[in-house]
């Protein structure tokens, strides 16, 4: 230890022991540089009890610990990534030129650019709160730096069921055994029907509906922009809420839990055995070079399909954009377009009504 000779040494000293008391995380900060495979272990555990992390059931003792929060996926995602590009890869040492390093190494690994823009801004997010507690040396020169733009397709939510598909999967009768998947699709389309995400569905409690025996719409706040949101019901979400209304649940949910792995397992056998194989094609970029990958509908339906069911066929019924984002809690009109742009039967009927 070094001799404390000022004032400012002393209080320094004092600082020191007090935050690590309280966070035992400073005293490795302190003694050695960390790796950023360190830092990641000081993240996950300082975040978690910042935002109340909850791990996922576990099954027994002595599975490893994995957390249920996007958070910590976004982190598992980059230091993956970043660990093969550089092992050793210390935080005193991550400056601008890191960021163009991970951004070429991601090009080099085949990843599409879309992706690889969802993982530079995790990386950015990651190091922009490491930079808040002081782990991060360059902080002000990399949170500023831009690297290259990449060439992004224009998104579009293609993954979505037709209203052909969505009556046939509401009204499919289900065999005895098949009861884990008929909760699914139950599930699945009462988003459908609600533009309800997952994880709001998830927390969906039967008290927040207006009427118990016969409500008319469902008040939350989105679990993920925290959004205070009405949803006011359509016949396909009220069946459902009839069908469910008196089965116990915990703690009074809407429905009986269903994880999100789960859901879009079953909901690929459901798709296939219903016969949805329309083939999908879908127009991005590797670096510079286009892929254009064709997949079947029950290959890659998920829950996000449900809410993009909705916004689809409430625009081509009419719905302004506006007027659907007051039930997506989407933000702005941009986040609107991928949904625009595949409402091709509103535009044909408009041009074939008006001229």
């Amino acid at each position: 230890m070094k001799k404390m000779i000022t004032k400012e040494d002393r209080q320094e000293w004092m600082n020191y022991v007090i935050a690590s008391f309280y966070d035992p995380c400073v005293k490795l900060v302190r003694e050695k540089n960390l790796t950023f495979a360190d830092f990641a272990r000081i993240y996950v555990e300082t975040r978690s009890k910042e935002e109340n992390w909850k791990p996922s059931n576990m099954g027994h003792a002595n599975k490893k610990k994995i957390w249920e929060n996007p958070s910590f996926d976004k982190l598992s995602a980059v230091q993956t990534q970043v660990n093969e590009m550089n092992p050793k890869l210390l935080m005193d040492d991550i400056t601008a030129a890191t960021l163009d390093e991970y951004q070429n190494y991601l090009i080099r690994r085949g990843f599409l650019n879309s992706t690889i823009e969802n993982h530079m801004s995790y990386f950015k997010q990651i190091l922009k709160w490491a930079d808040d507690k002081g782990y991060l040396k360059h902080g002000a020169e990399v949170l500023k730096h831009k690297t290259a733009k990449l060439d992004v397709s224009k998104p579009k939510a293609v993954n979505y069921l037709t209203w052909e598909e969505f009556e046939k999967l509401f009204s499919y009768e289900f065999k005895e055994g098949e009861e884990h998947l008929e909760l699914t699709r139950d599930r699945f389309c009462f988003c459908c029907a609600t533009s309800l995400r997952h994880s709001d569905m998830e927390i969906l409690k039967k008290a927040d509906f207006d009427d118990y025996e016969n409500p008319t719409s469902f008040s939350f706040v989105s679990k993920k922009t925290h959004d205070e949101l009405t949803i006011f019901l359509n016949k396909y979400s009220k069946a459902l809420y009839q069908k469910y209304r008196d089965i116990p649940t915990k703690d009074g949910l809407m429905f009986p839990p269903k994880s999100n792995q789960k859901m879009n397992d079953n909901l690929k056998v459901i798709a296939e055995m219903l016969g949805f194989t329309r083939e999908i094609t879908k127009m991005q970029f590797c670096g510079k070079d286009r892929v254009d990958e064709t997949q079947r509908l029950c290959d890659v339906i998920g829950t996000h399909s449900a809410r993009r069911t909705f916004v689809v066929h409430a625009l081509e019924m009419g719905w302004s954009p506006q007027l659907v984002m007051t039930y997506t809690g989407h933000e702005n009109y941009d986040t609107m377009r991928p949904y625009i742009a595949l409402t091709d039967k509103t535009r044909k009927n408009m041009m074939e009504t008006n001229f």
